[in-house]
C-alpha cells in the first residue's frame, strides 16, 4: 500500500456508550499506523474511564449529557477537532437489526487493518476535496432512505442536493472542516431525550452528513471487501452510487427468522430491500465464519485429530 503523500494530523473519536464494546473498538484503533490524538466520550455518570485508560492512558475524555446518541457528542469536540486534518469517527452501536454485524462491518469500513488506514490516509493526502470515507456496503442513497427525516432534513438544509449518500452507522473518516458550521447550530441543547428510531435531529444530521459533501462537490472513499484486503474506490459524493436499502431503521428481524407481522405495515418494495439487506449481512457473517474455519484447518497438523 501507498504511505500517505504528507503527514496528517489524526484525530479519532469513540462514543463508548456500551463500555463492554470498548476492548473491541480499541483493537481496531490499534490499525492506525500513525499518531493520533483520542478523544472519548462519555455519558455523564459512566464508570468506563478506567477501562479506557487501561489500554490508552492519554486519551481525552469529555463527559456528555446522554442525548443525541453518538451525534450529539461528536459534534460537542469540534472546537477541538478543527485542529486536525482528517478525524476517525467510532462509537459502540449496540442496537438495530443485526446490530452485531452492522457494526462489524462498519468498523471494517474504516479500520480493518493498517494496510487499509494507510491506503485511507493516502487518499486523504492526496485529495483535498475527499470529505468522507467508509464502508461501501453501508454508504446508503440518501434521497431513498429520508424515512420520516425529510421536514427536518429540510429545515436543516434547503434545497438537499437531488443525490447524495450517507453511511448507514455514522462511522467513517472525514475532515472535521465538513462540520464547521454544523457543530454550533447543534450544540447537546438541540438533541431530546427519546427511545424512537428516526425522525429527531440526530437521524436527520446522519444524512446530512452526507448532503453536506455533495452540496460541496466533495469526493467519498467506499472500501470494499476483498479476498486480499478491502479495496478503495473514490467517487463523487453526488454520484447517486449509493445502495439502496430501504427502512433498514425500522425494525428488528433476527438473523434466522422469516419476517412477521410487525413488517406487513411495509411497502413490498421495501420489504423486499430489507430482506436483501438482511441477506446481505448473513453472507458477510458466512464468510467470516467460513474464512476462521480454513485459518483454522491451516494451522492444524496434517494427522491432529486433537479436539
Amino acid at each position: 500500500m501507498p504511505e500517505p503523500a504528507r503527514p496528517l494530523r489524526i484525530a479519532v473519536v469513540a462514543h463508548v456508550f456500551f463500555p463492554a464494546l470498548w476492548p473491541e473498538l480499541a483493537a481496531y484503533i490499534a490499525n492506525i499506523p500513525a499518531p493520533f490524538t483520542l478523544f472519548v466520550t462519555l455519558p455523564e455518570g459512566s464508570t468506563a474511564e478506567p477501562l479506557i485508560r487501561r489500554t490508552h492512558a492519554d486519551a481525552e475524555i469529555r463527559y456528555v449529557p446522554n442525548v443525541g446518541r453518538d451525534v450529539a457528542p461528536f459534534l460537542s469536540l469540534y472546537p477541538a477537532l478543527a485542529a486536525f486534518d482528517v478525524v476517525c469517527k467510532l462509537h459502540t452501536k449496540r442496537d438495530g437489526l443485526l446490530h452485531r454485524e452492522w457494526r462489524l462491518e462498519c468498523l471494517k469500513g474504516v479500520l480493518e487493518s493498517r494496510g487499509l488506514v494507510t491506503a485511507l490516509l493516502a487518499a486523504f493526502a492526496a485529495h483535498d476535496d475527499l470529505l468522507l470515507a467508509g464502508a461501501a456496503d453501508l454508504y446508503l442513497d440518501g434521497p431513498r432512505h429520508v424515512a420520516g427525516n425529510l421536514p427536518m432534513l429540510h429545515r436543516l438544509q434547503d434545497p438537499l442536493p437531488t443525490a447524495y449518500g450517507f453511511f448507514a452507522g455514522t462511522m467513517f473518516w472525514a475532515r472535521p472542516a465538513l462540520f464547521a458550521d454544523l457543530a454550533p447550530r447543534f450544540p447537546a441543547a438541540a438533541f431530546s431525550v427519546h427511545r424512537d428510531k428516526d425522525g429527531h435531529l440526530e437521524h436527520a444530521l446522519e444524512r446530512l452528513f452526507g448532503a453536506r459533501a455533495a452540496t460541496l462537490d466533495g469526493i467519498v472513499a467506499l472500501t470494499r471487501p476483498a479476498p486480499a484486503g478491502r479495496t478503495v474506490d473514490i467517487v463523487p459524493a453526488g454520484s447517486g452510487t449509493a445502495r439502496r436499502f430501504s427502512h433498514i431503521y425500522h425494525f428488528k428481524l433476527p438473523l434466522r427468522h422469516a419476517p412477521t407481522a410487525p413488517l406487513t405495515h411495509l411497502p413490498l418494495g421495501a420489504l423486499h430491500e430489507a430482506i436483501g439487506f438482511i441477506q446481505r449481512l448473513q453472507k458477510i457473517s458466512a464468510n467470516r465464519r467460513a474464512a476462521r474455519r480454513a485459518a483454522l484447518d491451516a494451522s492444524t497438523p496434517a494427522g491432529d485429530t486433537s479436539a
